[in-house]
């Protein structure tokens, strides 16, 4: 075999690498969007949510067009903005109150069991609004009350009475508000 045979070889040889090397790096590319979508998938199917809020009632914490990221798994403490679901819409209103407690709103007060609330983020009275429900009320092992923190424009356990645990689909963990990013619960000021 002559110089020219073998450098022919060589670039034959090196050629034939080359292409199972594309083709190598496509198929990676491939399975690692395979892999990335459905862990995706998984992340937001699973554990996190996206939605965007509808209404005012929870100003100045969230306002109408905020988007919200929440967590779909855990249980709810008092302060937590949490995602509900009711018939045919979701919205956002603030836990206050959890299975067991014991809840009065007279005089423009919220207690709960016996203690005075005071929410940093609550704006207006906090009155009740129907009297088909009879304060003071004890929560089931299940039900938890929520209210607005636009409290004059909201309409929530006050009207429709406590929320049920099934009707909870998540904890708002961020609002993406005016492209700037804020704890849940938090006021931008």
């Amino acid at each position: 075999m002559n110089m020219y045979q073998r450098a022919t070889l060589r670039e034959t040889m090196q050629n034939k690498r080359s292409a199972l090397a594309g083709r190598r790096g496509r198929r990676n590319l491939v399975i690692s969007l395979i892999v990335t979508a459905a862990a995706v998938l998984l992340l937001f199917g699973v554990f996190l949510g996206l939605a965007v809020v509808r209404g005012n009632s929870m100003m100045p914490s969230v306002k109408h067009g905020d988007k919200i990221l929440f967590a779909r798994r855990g249980s709810p403490v008092i302060g937590d903005v949490v995602l509900l679901h009711s018939q045919q819409e979701d919205f956002i209103k603030r836990v206050v109150a959890l299975p067991g407690d014991v809840v009065d709103i007279s005089r423009n007060r919220l207690t709960v069991n016996g203690m005075p609330q005071m929410m940093y983020c609550a704006i207006g009275d906090t009155q009740p609004q129907t009297h088909d429900i009879n304060f003071p009320l004890t929560l089931g092992a299940d039900e938890y009350f929520v209210l607005g923190d636009n409290r004059e424009n909201s309409r929530d356990s006050r009207t429709y009475g406590p929320v049920k645990a099934g009707q909870i689909r998540g904890r708002v963990i961020l609002v993406l508000s005016n492209n700037i990013y804020q704890k849940a619960g938090t006021t931008p000021w």
